[in-house]
């Protein structure tokens, strides 16, 4: 148990670290030095972690980088669990963003069987989620499309989720010239919508892509002229 203002800066680490940089890293600081006043792994190795994660999503990959990696072994110390399988999936994707794909391959792999074994279901379907992305990045589609059927069998209940897989399958295959399923897809991404600007948009490219590869231009530039007045 923490005092009410280390529970206070902790909770607006974990509310603002992806839009807040000096803010979350200035908490982080503030938290740090009380971890060394009382001589606390488990907020040295907390702290560690969430520097690492800020670092890595506001583009300071080295730094990033080298956090998260040092930050693994302390939140296994403390029995950190989540924080540590969400590490290795930052790490894979650092890896993945700067062209190390063997070495992301390593990463997400390694974190997937740590989050299995201490049955981490959401970071497991996410670390999924991001070697698909992987794939996508590489034109591997046939391999994306395995990752992503595990993804959508895992997280059925997450409408959002469900509407990013399905995406993400449709626009597998309309690269893999399979039209059937991506049209399926594509109907089950509409079917998931969230009524916001974001998911508008992304299911009218989904579309244009679709018509575009079936070889109906006036539908796919009907698609594009909405596209342009959104």
């Amino acid at each position: 148990i923490f005092p009410p203002r280390i529970t206070e800066l902790r909770t607006l680490i974990e509310e603002n670290y992806v839009d807040d940089l000096k803010g979350t890293l200035d908490r982080c600081e503030a938290v740090e030095q009380y971890a060394y006043e009382v001589d606390s792994d488990e907020l040295r190795a907390y702290c560690q972690f969430y520097k690492g994660l800020t670092c890595y999503l506001h583009a300071q990959l080295d730094r990033g980088y080298d956090l998260l990696v040092r930050c693994i072994e302390p939140l296994c110390q403390t029995e950190q669990w989540e924080l540590a399988g969400r590490a290795y999936n930052a790490l894979g994707n650092v890896a993945s963003f700067q062209g190390e794909h063997s070495l992301a391959v390593d990463y997400f792999f390694v974190g997937l069987r740590f989050c299995k074994e201490h049955h981490l279901t959401t970071q497991t379907y996410r670390i999924i989620n991001n070697i698909a992305d992987m794939y996508i990045s590489l034109g591997e589609y046939e391999l994306a499309v395995e990752q992503l059927k595990i993804c959508a069998e895992g997280i059925a209940s997450n409408p959002k989720a469900n509407a990013i897989i399905f995406g993400n399958l449709a626009y597998c295959y309309i690269h893999l010239g399979q039209l059937d399923e991506a049209e399926q897809h594509m109907n089950q991404v509409i079917s998931c919508h969230q009524d916001d600007m974001f998911d508008r948009c992304s299911i009218l490219f989904l579309q244009a892509s679709f018509y575009h590869s079936k070889g109906d231009l006036a539908r796919c530039n009907e698609i594009i002229e909405t596209l342009r007045a959104t």
